[in-house]
C-alpha cells in the first residue's frame, strides 16, 4: 500500500480543479483501462488524500498541457495549509 497525505478538499478545490479531476479520471478509463489503482488515487482527491508516486505516473500518461494542469493542481495540494502527512 502506499504512503498518502491528507489535505481539506472542500478548502484546495474549486469547480475547475474537480472538473479537471473528473477529466482526467476519465481519460484514465477510456486509455488505460487496466489501470484502476490510479483511477482509484485521483478519485481519492476528491476526499482529500494525496496517494504518494501519483505526480510520477500522472507524467507518464498524461500529454503535457494536461500534466501542466495536473501539476498546478498538486503544488497548490501542497502548499495548502491543510497539508499534512499521516504518520501510520
Amino acid at each position: 500500500m502506499s504512503g498518502y497525505k491528507r489535505f481539506n478538499g472542500n478548502e484546495v478545490f474549486n469547480d475547475k480543479d474537480r472538473l479537471l479531476i473528473l477529466e482526467i479520471i476519465k481519460m484514465m478509463k477510456d486509455f488505460h483501462r487496466e489501470d484502476h489503482d490510479t483511477a482509484n488515487n485521483l478519485s481519492s482527491l476528491f476526499d482529500g488524500y494525496l496517494y504518494d508516486g501519483l505526480n510520477p505516473t500522472m507524467a507518464r500518461f498524461l500529454n503535457i498541457s494536461m500534466f501542466e494542469k495536473f501539476n498546478d493542481l498538486m503544488v497548490k495540494i501542497e502548499s495548502h495549509s491543510s497539508y499534512r502527512s499521516v504518520v501510520a
